[in-house]
C-alpha cells in the first residue's frame, strides 16, 4: 500500500517480487505453501479492498478443507478460482483512493451520518462503513474502511452467519468511532438477513446461547432502532460474501462510494415492515406440572376392594403380554403372590404422587448421599 504526496491518494503495487513471478504464471499450479505465500504478502490495513483479498483466503481455507499437503498442488477447482484472484491483482493497482474522507472538508456542515453494512455467505462475512455528509443540499458518501473474514469450516447455519456479520459490524463500528473525532448525529447499520432483524428486535434470552449470547453484545453496542433492512442487492458488502465473476473496481463504484440510494433524502430509502418474531432457534421450554393421579381412589371404600381391582388391572395387562409371545393366559381365582405384587405397586403409586421430588433424588443417586458429589 503506498501514499501519493502528489495528488494525496492511497494505492496498491502489485508489482511480482522475484520468488513470486513464478508463483503467479498461469500455467503454473501452486501449492498451498505458495497460496499462502501470495495471500500473507498482501498489506491492506484499513481494509479498502478487502471485497477482493477475502477470496484468496477463502483459497486458503479451501486446501485445508481439501487436506491439500504443504508442497501438494492445489486441485483443479481451487486453481480456477486462484487464477480467476489473481487476475485482479492488475486492476486493484490502478485504484486510487483518497487520503481524506472530504476535500475540501466543509467547515460547517448540516448533518453526518455513519452507515455500517454487513452480509455473510456460506464462504465469508463481512462489514463496510461509510460516512454520508450533507452540505449545501450536496450529499458525500465515502467508504471508511471494510472488514472481512471467511466462514468457519464448521458449517453454520445462513442466518448464524448472518449474526457474526451482525457482530462484526458493530465492534468495527465501535473501534472507527472511537478512534476519529468527527461528529456523528446518526447511526444506521443494514442487513439483509431478517431473521437477524428479529432476533435483535426481540427478547434475545428467548434463543439458544449462540444467538443470544450474541445479540447480547450487538444490544450493548447498538440500539435495536439503529437497524434497517435492505435488498441483497443494494448491500455493498455482499460483493466482499459471494464469489460471482469478480468485484468491481472503479473508484466510483458502490463499493467505494456507497449504494446510490444513500444519496437521496432519508424518505426514499429502502423499508420494510418490522418484524419481532422468529422461531428460528427458540429455545425449547420445559413446562413442569402435576399430573393427575393414575388411580381414582374415592371410588374405593375399601382397600382389600382397591388391591383386588389393581390386581386384576395387572393380570390383564401381563395377559396381553402373554398373547403376544403365544403363552397361555392366567384364569382362576387371584393368588397371594398377585394380591402382594399388586399392593407394591400401589405404594410406588402412592410415592410417586405425594413425593416426587425426593423420588428424583433418590434415583439420580442411588440412596447415598456422597453420590452427588462423586466425579464422573
Amino acid at each position: 500500500m503506498n501514499w501519493t504526496p502528489s495528488d494525496d491518494s492511497f494505492s496498491y503495487n502489485f508489482t511480482l517480487r522475484d520468488d513470486l513471478r513464478g508463483i503467479l504464471n498461469d500455467a503454473h499450479v501452486p501449492t498451498k505453501r505458495e497460496v499462502l505465500k501470495v495471500v500473507m504478502s498482501l498489506f491492506d490495513p484499513l481494509g479498502l479492498i478487502s471485497h477482493s483479498l477475502v477470496h484468496g483466503k477463502v483459497i486458503i481455507q479451501g486446501t485445508w478443507a481439501a487436506g491439500t499437503g504443504w508442497d501438494v498442488p492445489i486441485s483443479e477447482s481451487l486453481f480456477q478460482k486462484w487464477r480467476q484472484w489473481v487476475a485482479l491483482f492488475p486492476e486493484l493497482g490502478k485504484l486510487k483512493i483518497p487520503r481524506c474522507y472530504f476535500s475540501p472538508f466543509p467547515a460547517n456542515f448540516h448533518d453526518m451520518h455513519v452507515h455500517c453494512f454487513v452480509d455473510a455467505s456460506d464462504v465469508a462475512y463481512s462489514c463496510a462503513v461509510y460516512f454520508r455528509l450533507v452540505h449545501n443540499d450536496s450529499v458525500q458518501v465515502v467508504l471508511v474502511g471494510a472488514k472481512s473474514k471467511v466462514a468457519p469450516l464448521k458449517t453454520l447455519s445462513t442466518p448464524r452467519l448472518e449474526l457474526k456479520a451482525a457482530v462484526l459490524g458493530v465492534r468495527f463500528l465501535a473501534a472507527i468511532l472511537e478512534y476519529h473525532t468527527l461528529s456523528v448525529s446518526q447511526r444506521f447499520f443494514w442487513s439483509d438477513s431478517t431473521t437477524v432483524l428479529a432476533w435483535i428486535r426481540s427478547d434475545h434470552r428467548r434463543f439458544h446461547k449462540f444467538v443470544s449470547v450474541r445479540v447480547g453484545e450487538i444490544l450493548t453496542l447498538s440500539d435495536p432502532q439503529e437497524w434497517r433492512w435492505v435488498k441483497s442487492k443494494l448491500n455493498v458488502s455482499d460483493d466482499a460474501t459471494k464469489w460471482k465473476k469478480g468485484p468491481t473496481l472503479e473508484s466510483n463504484c458502490p463499493w467505494f462510494e456507497g449504494p446510490d440510494f444513500l444519496r437521496d433524502i432519508e424518505e426514499s430509502w429502502p423499508k420494510q415492515s418490522i418484524v419481532t418474531t422468529t422461531h428460528e432457534e427458540v429455545r425449547s421450554v420445559q413446562v413442569h406440572c402435576n399430573p393427575e393421579p393414575l388411580i381414582d381412589y374415592s371410588r374405593f371404600s375399601h382397600w382389600s376392594k382397591l388391591q383386588r381391582t389393581t390386581t386384576y388391572v395387572i393380570r390383564f395387562i401381563d395377559g396381553l403380554c402373554r398373547s403376544n409371545v403365544g403363552r397361555s393366559l392366567q384364569k382362576g381365582i387371584l393368588t397371594q403372590a398377585e394380591l402382594s405384587r399388586a399392593e407394591i405397586v400401589l405404594w410406588k403409586l402412592a410415592q410417586m404422587e405425594s413425593f416426587p421430588e425426593e423420588r428424583t433424588i433418590l434415583e439420580k443417586t442411588k440412596g447415598f448421599p456422597e453420590a452427588k458429589h462423586s466425579v464422573a
